[in-house]
């Protein structure tokens, strides 16, 4: 404590700044602001000069980190180690139990509603996941773009791909990438291709890869490798579905995936907005859970999928197929439903970004929980609303934010934040605005140059 305590003094006006306010009433108070000043110094121990403060009082700094999702990364890691590495596949003994439990597949669902913090939940995880050698590919459905069967679900295979052949062109110093936080080692990346490389041509035939490559571009580079460069970006062919029995297209994809999945680099396969998934590609899933290759060995991965709970009914088809599966006796289903968060993770998580004690914005995070109901999102976008409406304002004075917590109260909420959400968009500069309807008529995704020619959109249709 006498060290704490030495320290502290270091730092004597963000102590002043404390007892302006509301002084410590408990020795919680105090042990409590201490190990903020601990576990993160460069927020609660260093006070701020004017001109960081200047700086710091133009907009909020929200830290890059989950609040209050303990259990559910708990939850999410525990099932991800369940799929067998190859240490745990050699040191296996040949009885029933043990192959009965090699067999099982994983399958995660996180539910929750739009804000949620569904997606970050994943992304807390990835590059930990990549750096250590898994396979990461992903998804996003979309609700403006799921007539073109299997498109959105061979994206995942094509971008992860295409990864790999960055990766290799980095090492071979075709092409320099500058962040490489989450590559594997050359020798990783120059086994696993020739491992891959193998694997797809013995599990899925050298004869069936070309059907595969019209939904799949970046396969054809990838086992072309001397004919192509991560440079080469041409686009998937529309494959109508209906041209190829849905039995063998999904046979393909089942064995696709068996084929990349190594026993040093599993791979994690995320579909995210699932409720918005195509007929075909809601089928695969189901297949690619239940798949079983010629060996007899069910792959090395797990499925995880994301999805709105709000908009998924007993009758939708994703509530169908996942009752389908749950009587699968070799599927493992662990569902995870993400809700608001508590009062509490919700004042850790404005103390942090305002670098205030906990006990100094009580009063604040107490209106924006009864506000927002604990939507991260919607956490996010009040309290930028709370600027811009300056209810929530940097003083040059005591060089630390401060606000009216029962002028905050009297704020009316109209239906939800997605009406803040849209005035912010209406806020936006005209030709900012006219640039992101044309965007919006792509869907959730859009190549750069397309994107950069919008930039000469001149004028549009409101209507």
């Amino acid at each position: 404590v006498e060290l704490m305590l030495v320290e502290t003094s270091a730092s004597s006006d963000f102590i002043e700044e404390c007892s302006d306010d509301i002084p410590p009433t408990s020795l919680m108070d105090i042990v409590s602001d201490m190990k903020q000043m601990i576990n993160c110094p460069e927020r609660f121990l260093h006070s701020n000069d004017c001109d960081d403060g200047v700086s710091i009082g133009k907009r909020i700094e929200f830290v890059d980190r989950l609040y209050g999702r303990s259990k559910e990364i708990d939850i999410l890691l525990n099932t991800i180690s369940r799929v067998p590495s190859q240490q745990q596949l050699l040191s296996q003994m040949p009885d029933s139990h043990q192959n009965q439990e090699k067999n099982q597949r994983e399958f995660v669902l996180i539910s929750g509603h739009s804000g949620s913090g569904k997606s970050s939940l994943i992304r807390s995880i990835k590059n930990p996941l990549r750096r250590s050698g898994w396979c990461y590919l992903s998804c996003k459905f979309d609700r403006m773009d799921n007539t073109t069967p299997l498109k959105t679900l061979a994206s995942a295979f094509d971008a992860f791909f295409l990864s790999l052949i960055t990766m290799r062109d980095h090492y071979l110093g075709v092409r320099k990438c500058n962040d490489t936080s989450t590559f594997w080692s050359w020798r990783d990346v120059s086994d696993y291709l020739d491992y891959i490389i193998q694997s797809i041509k013995t599990t899925v035939g050298e004869s069936n890869t070309a059907a595969l490559e019209l939904f799949i571009p970046s396969l054809h580079n990838l086992l072309n490798a001397s004919q192509a460069t991560s440079d080469d970006t041409t686009s998937p062919r529309v494959v109508n579905f209906t041209d190829s029995s849905r039995t063998r297209v999904s046979f393909l994809f089942c064995s696709l995936l068996s084929a990349i999945s190594h026993p040093s680099h599993p791979a994690l396969l995320l579909l995210d907005d699932l409720q918005w998934a195509d007929t075909a590609s809601n089928e695969i899933i189901g297949d690619i859970l239940k798949f079983n290759d010629e060996n007899g060995n069910h792959g090395r991965f797990v499925v995880v999928g994301i999805y709105r709970d709000n908009e998924v009914s007993a009758s939708h088809p994703l509530a169908v197929k996942v009752s389908e599966l749950d009587h699968e006796p070799n599927i493992n289903i662990t569902k995870i439903a993400l809700g608001g968060m508590i009062g509490d993770d919700v004042n850790e998580m404005i103390s942090e970004s305002l670098r205030l004690p906990l006990r100094l914005t009580s009063s604040l995070s107490k209106v924006v929980h009864k506000k927002t109901d604990g939507n991260p999102l919607f956490v996010v976008e009040f309290l930028h609303s709370l600027v811009k409406e300056k209810l929530l304002y940097f003083s040059l004075t005591s060089k630390r934010w401060s606000w009216e917590a029962d002028v905050i109260d009297l704020k009316c909420l109209k239906d939800d934040v997605a009406k803040l959400l849209t005035r912010k968009l209406l806020n936006l500069p005209p030709k900012m605005l006219e640039g992101l309807k044309c965007a919006s008529c792509f869907g959730s995704q859009i190549f750069t140059s397309t994107l950069l020619c919008l930039s000469d959109v001149k004028s549009i249709d409101s209507k």
